[in-house]
């Protein structure tokens, strides 16, 4: 960026590189003192251990994430989350168009059966993704077929390629 200058509200904000400084015609320093002092500093200390938990916390999801990230179950079981999220938007709002059909327009019945047919063709496109993860890690038996459980064991004990 350029050293240019813009004139907003009285005050005089001066762009350098990628940050901003703020200057002002008075400047004023706020003294802390006291009470207002520790109050400020223990905000300031809770908010920073709060953040270093929350870092520590997501650096250790993360290599549980990366472990699992392109696996069938792993993209089943998200595939799975985001059909059961549309199903309950799409029920939803078939609830609210029923319970409130007097109150409403024509048109707004409408719209809200659109919107309810929109998620059902979502929630459609997402079930035949299913089947395109059968075919991209070529799993031997359907999604649809019973439920063996060593055959799944055996399958599922084989580490995945990650495919980036």
């Amino acid at each position: 960026m350029t050293d240019d200058k813009d004139k907003r509200d009285g005050k005089l904000i001066k762009h350098e590189g990628s940050g901003l400084t703020q200057t002002s015609e008075k400047t004023e320093k706020i003294k802390l003192e006291g009470a207002d002092l520790f109050s400020a500093l223990l905000i300031i200390n809770t908010t920073s251990d709060i953040i270093q938990d929350t870092n520590q916390r997501l650096s250790e999801l993360q290599y549980i994430r990366q472990d699992n990230v392109n696996t069938p179950p792993f993209e089943v079981g998200y595939i799975t989350y985001v059909i059961q999220e549309k199903y309950r938007k799409m029920v939803d709002k078939y609830n609210t168009s029923s319970y409130m059909r007097t109150k409403l327009y024509l048109m707004e019945l409408v719209l809200y059966l659109e919107e309810i047919e929109r998620h059902y063709w979502q929630i459609e496109h997402l079930a035949n993704m299913l089947h395109e993860i059968e075919n991209k890690y070529a799993v031997p038996y359907g999604f649809g077929s019973p439920y063996n459980d060593a055959v799944t064991k055996q399958h599922f004990s084989i580490n995945y390629p990650t495919m980036r």
